[in-house]
């Protein structure tokens, strides 16, 4: 019976830590994903979002031609690999 005990109090801590364990997976997976969707929501602000503030008046030609070639550069950017946009490739020197 003591045998009996003494399993009872080392599963259940065991068993205890497993389930906040699990718990806490579930939270890590659910910020994740609320994470994700609030980055996705931000990006979708397009070239036509700005052809319109522009018609409206809302911004001038000059902060559209900046923010559109912010935004151009940013997706050859992304295409490219990563990087700064206007970043250059190095290349190789003569040794090499």
């Amino acid at each position: 019976m003591d045998t009996t005990s003494g399993l009872a109090s080392t599963l259940l801590p065991l068993l205890g830590l497993f389930v906040l364990v699990v718990i806490g997976w579930f939270a890590v997976v659910r910020v994740r994903r609320w994470m994700r969707d609030a980055s996705e929501d931000a990006a979708a602000f397009t070239l036509e979002d700005l052809r319109r503030l522009r018609r409206e008046g809302k911004i001038t030609e000059d902060e559209f031609n900046r923010a559109r070639e912010a935004m151009i550069g940013s997706i050859r950017s992304k295409a490219s690999g990563g990087g700064n946009p206007g970043d250059s490739p190095e290349e190789p020197s003569e040794g090499e």
